[in-house]
């Protein structure tokens, strides 16, 4: 076999293409027009419009809840207009099978999300046209014991009731990409019902098909099968050679879904790994979305041949081929030539979906508009981004992909590498945690992960948090002695990211309990990130603690409202963080417990040591009483976050001077406004506001500073109709016409809190700590000051 070599896309006309088949010796069918994908396919009671295929595309771009956001909206919107027949939803998970937010979860609670999500496909797409929900329950989790996997059974059922009332037109069940059924088809020495002998590994998705299809007689069934995981002892792979595929247990497993009511085939393999060393070439197959290490028509001639061998086995199986994206414009053709051999009745496209969306529509492709393999949309998945293609659709996926490629490691390499470890850093002086950054960028770069996880931890128990939500211009970076040389600084926020999630998937907490304890007891009032610091902090100094928080959820603000895009996993770092203290004992956590100064604040007074109240600012500042169309910044994110609202009227009103105003805007413009008037009664260098400057030049934001809110009009209904304003320079007023207004001009304490406040230093045994102090400052400052308060309690007490 020919290992390839980088070189730009060799091949200009179908002649070269052939030619080139045939110099490699291979078999591959290429037509001379793609006239076969155009043809309707009858599948199941279904008929399809034409043969085209929307692969399944992983991408973390839902809600936190798991339901579709504006962007999953709009990805398979733009496949439904496009033309695809078939459209293959991605892996939907059950309700707490998730690892962090921005992964899809399908239960009733997002069920109103999926059938918006797929009403509005719908609306756009071909009569005819079907929708599959790949389910895969316990996603990035491998239950052994038997009573887990027949929950995982019981779940696979529940979705695939729960994938009709969303009105999802079949269901697959996922076999592949680290899915929970590749995993037991693979675990042939394992004990048990679902291990071992090929009848027990096939056992989940055989049995879950056959219960599907007995409740659901109507629904088209079908499988997503890896049918050869190309490593040692791999499943499909010959025993005496695991580069060599072996159909008799991929095709055994087939058979048994068609038997148990499956109609709908879609096959993927990996690729043996032939570059690297022999042990961990054995061990690592390449990702069906890799490249391979071998001429890609030399794939793509296997895939071939392993679709040849399911054909003739599976009698009146319709089976989705793939594999087609190195082809560019060629695409189509090739996989008319399969469609037309007879190996498949379907042509998958993956990544070529995602670059060319309205590919069906075409008769022909060109170059400028197909995938181009550059490996954008595998960076963004594999930095858990949203996935699309950055360069066919850079309005969408561009800015996310220039932020996931800035944390990659060389690049972060190179930018650390800048740093001049400076003796009394200014950095570190501007850091609010006082981080020791030069030693933790010393230790990152002589490759010592777990050492600048330990620096970083010293001070700061959620680096994860601090790392994405830090205004990095106001503190660490914005001192660098690097920005003030060459005017970019050491990219140290980025670091600290990747050192802080290298510690995350290896399972490491931040947290270190002592030996012995205090035998004392405190409460702290407030899951936000000071409350959490505080809690860890006491728990290390031998405290146990009662953690309240009126949500059902820890994480406080950036929880309920920062998208998920700029919080990262948080209740996955929070979980890692107080779980050896929750195992210890030393730690109770409260959720949906409000505390307010009353008989229930001094309740706990009266059972702990010390009270800690980390509870920060939830009221915001208002012209008035809110007519209708007016809404507060914080609720206006909360409801975006938890899916309550996916929209917004066309001309927007963001009145600025708090951190909610940019979050605000950022989301109108991204859903559904074609204007966002940003209003400042000041400067603009007065405006709270860590976006860069060019958003500014967005088409549809006006930046309107100097300009004073007096006060919102109403129409005749009482709906907001206009904001009057006026200018603080040229004293002149006027109204503007809008059709909604966000007040998002800063958060005051709440005024339960106040009288406390005044008294906080002589009131024995209650402390503050966080917003509710300073104000809002930075997530740093909140975590530093929950430290701090700890360190005082033990000083107080002991």
């Amino acid at each position: 076999m020919e290992l390839p070599s980088y070189e730009p896309f060799p091949l200009e006309s179908l002649e070269e293409l052939r030619g080139e088949i045939a110099r490699l010796g291979l078999e591959i069918p290429i037509a001379a027009s793609a006239t076969a994908l155009t043809h309707p396919l009858p599948v199941g009671s279904y008929r399809l419009p034409n043969r085209f295929c929307a692969q399944p595309v992983a991408g973390r771009d839902f809600l936190d809840d798991g339901s579709p956001s504006s962007l999953t909206t709009r990805r398979y919107g733009r496949l439904a207009s496009g033309g695809f027949g078939l459209i293959w939803m991605e892996a939907l998970g059950a309700e707490g099978d998730q690892l962090g937010g921005g992964m899809p979860v399908l239960s009733p609670a997002t069920l109103p999300g999926f059938q918006r999500l797929l009403e509005d496909a719908r609306s756009k797409a071909l009569e005819g046209t079907v929708f599959i929900a790949q389910l895969s329950p316990r996603r990035g989790l491998i239950p052994k014991r038997d009573e887990e996997l027949d929950g995982a059974l019981n779940s696979l059922v529940t979705l695939a009731s729960l994938a009709v009332a969303a009105g999802f037109d079949g269901i697959d069940l996922a076999c592949c990409h680290g899915s929970l059924a590749e995993f037991l088809l693979g675990a042939k020495d394992g004990p048990g019902r679902f291990q071992g002998l090929l009848e027990n590994r096939m056992r989940l998705p055989v049995e879950a098909a056959r219960r599907i299809r007995d409740a659901h007689p109507d629904l088209l069934l079908g499988a997503r099968l890896n049918v050869f995981h190309a490593c040692q002892n791999g499943f499909g792979t010959d025993p005496e050679d695991f580069r060599t595929w072996d159909p008799g247990e991929p095709l055994a497993v087939a058979q048994a879904l068609q038997a148990a009511g499956a109609t709908l085939l879609n096959l993927t393999a990996n690729a043996p790994n032939l570059r690297a060393p022999l042990e961990s070439r054995a061990r690592t197959p390449i990702p069906d979305h890799g490249n391979p290490d071998e001429h890609p028509l030399t794939d793509l001639a296997r895939g071939i041949r392993i679709l040849q061998t399911f054909a003739r086995g599976l009698d009146g199986m319709t089976i989705v081929a793939g594999g087609f994206s190195w082809m560019r414009h060629f695409a189509p053709l090739a996989a008319a030539g399969v469609v037309e051999s007879g190996a498949a009745s379907l042509a998958g496209f993956g990544r070529g979906a995602l670059a060319f969306p309205d590919g069906p529509r075409h008769a022909e492709w060109t170059l400028d508009k197909t995938c181009i393999r550059c490996g954008a949309c595998t960076t963004l998945h594999d930095e858990g981004s949203a996935v699309g293609c950055p360069v066919r659709d850079p309005e969408a996926y561009g800015t996310i992909y220039q932020g996931a490629r800035r944390t990659r490691l060389p690049v972060l390499h190179a930018g650390a590498a800048q740093c001049h470890f400076c003796e009394d850093a200014p950095c570190v002086v501007a850091d609010p945690l006082g981080t020791d950054i030069p030693a933790m960028l010393h230790s990152f770069l002589a490759g010592d992960m777990s050492g600048a996880f330990e620096g970083l931890i010293e001070k700061n128990p959620l680096p994860g948090l601090t790392s994405r939500l830090s205004p990095a211009w106001m503190e660490s970076e914005g001192a660098c002695l690097e920005k003030t040389l060459t005017g970019h600084a050491v990219p140290i926020l980025d670091v600290q990211a990747a050192v802080a999630w290298d510690a995350q998937t290896r399972g490491v907490s931040p947290l270190r309990l002592p030996k012995t304890t205090t035998g004392l007891t405190v409460s702290v009032v407030g899951g936000g990130p000071a409350g959490i610091a505080a809690t860890a902090r006491l728990l290390e100094l031998g405290f146990h603690v009662h953690l309240h928080e009126k949500a059902a959820f820890l994480g406080g603000m950036p929880a309920r409202v920062i998208p998920a895009t700029r919080t990262g996993p948080l209740d996955a770092e929070i979980s890692l963080l107080l779980r050896p203290a929750l195992e210890a004992g030393s730690l109770s956590i409260h959720c949906n417990s409000t505390i307010v100064p009353g008989p229930g604040l001094e309740a706990l007074r009266s059972t702990s040591h010390a009270v800690v109240v980390t509870t920060g600012l939830w009221s915001e500042r208002t012209l008035g009483t809110r007519v209708p169309g007016v809404i507060g910044g914080l609720d206006f994110l909360e409801e975006f976050k938890s899916g309550k609202r996916q929209s917004v009227p066309a001309k927007v009103a963001v009145l600025a001077g708090g951190d909610s105003a940019m979050e605000s805007a950022r989301i109108a413009i991204n859903n559904g406004a074609t204007d966002v008037f940003v209003i400042h009664a000041g400067e603009r260098s007065t405006l709270h506001w860590h976006m860069d400057e060019a958003w500014f030049s967005t088409p549809g934001v006006h930046a309107m500073m100097e300009w004073e809110p007096l006060a919102f009009e109403h129409d005749a209904s009482g709906a907001v109709s206009g904001v009057r304003l006026r200018h603080s320079l040229l004293g002149s007023n006027c109204t503007l016409p809008i059709d909604f207004g966000i007040e998002a001009m800063g958060l005051v304490v709440d005024p339960v809190w106040e009288p406390l406040l005044e008294t906080e230093r002589t009131s024995p045994n209650l402390y503050f700590a966080g917003a509710i102090l300073n104000g809002g400052t930075s997530v740093g400052h909140c975590i530093h000051e929950g430290r701090t308060i700890a360190e005082s309690i033990l000083s107080n007490l002991t």
